[in-house]
């Protein structure tokens, strides 16, 4: 994701409301497959910590998460577009992280800021971040799919 304008992201919110209010109801049992997917994920990558940043909830957080956030570990055989260009040709959806360092986005460029200090996190995210998806519907089918195919392309970087 490029920001290269600053702007509003304005939508149809009533017609969401609507909809929202009768999504509602699923709401539990939603958050509750989101939270078993990024859990099963979490088992998944942590066996290769060599390679990954595991990401955690805050302590006393009940998270319902959005996707699953993969950040590579600097000096990792390989790029984040290494990765997940493998995932996408390998039909693994990925999305980039949305910002990253938000001051490095164009959209920024031009609006007066102030950066104290270095920004060493910040950067590591905006360049080696990335999401897998943790939509309520998948199945452990997909999910060991993923993993396979993870498995595939680490197989030959792993010792």
């Amino acid at each position: 994701y490029i920001f290269n304008q600053i702007g509003y992201n304005l939508k149809p919110v009533e017609i969401q409301a609507a909809m929202g209010r009768i999504q509602l109801k699923r709401m539990p049992k939603f958050i509750k497959a989101r939270q078993k997917n990024f859990d099963i994920y979490t088992k998944i990558f942590s066996q290769y910590s060599d390679y990954f940043m595991l990401h955690e909830p805050m302590a006393d957080s009940i998270p319902s998460w959005f996707a699953y956030p993969v950040t590579i570990r600097p000096g990792a055989p390989f790029s984040r577009f290494d990765l997940t260009y493998y995932l996408e040709t390998h039909r693994v959806q990925t999305r980039p992280l949305f910002t990253g360092n938000i001051v490095k986005q164009p959209g920024f460029k031009n609006i007066k800021h102030r950066v104290v200090g270095k920004t060493p996190n910040a950067d590591l995210i905006h360049t080696n971040t990335f999401f897998i998806g943790v939509y309520p519907g998948l199945t452990r089918a997909h999910i060991d799919y993923v993993h396979d195919t993870l498995r595939a392309f680490l197989k030959k970087y792993t010792r």
